[in-house]
């Protein structure tokens, strides 16, 4: 059973290196649509396939918690500002 990892989705969730796009460094967080990995079945349940309907997961999960986030990020860079001022 070589797909057998005892590993799940959600511990493989790729993060990519910040790039620059268009003057803006960016960085890709989620699954891959070419990932041929044992948790492959990720992006069939967020975009479907043509025989089953989409189960959105992590679109939903981004904009559910992105306010949320978006104040931690901010919080950390104002006391990493202060530290380093």
């Amino acid at each position: 059973e070589p797909w057998r990892t005892g590993q799940h989705l959600a511990d493989n969730i790729r993060v990519t290196k910040a790039k620059m796009e268009g003057g803006i460094k960016t960085i890709k967080i989620g699954i891959d649509k070419a990932d041929r990995s044992p948790y492959f079945y990720g992006k069939f349940l967020e975009w479907g396939t043509s025989k089953m309907p989409a189960e959105p997961f992590i679109e939903p999960g981004f904009n559910s918690s992105k306010e949320a986030a978006i104040r931690a990020m901010t919080d950390i860079l104002k006391n990493e500002m202060r530290l380093n001022v």
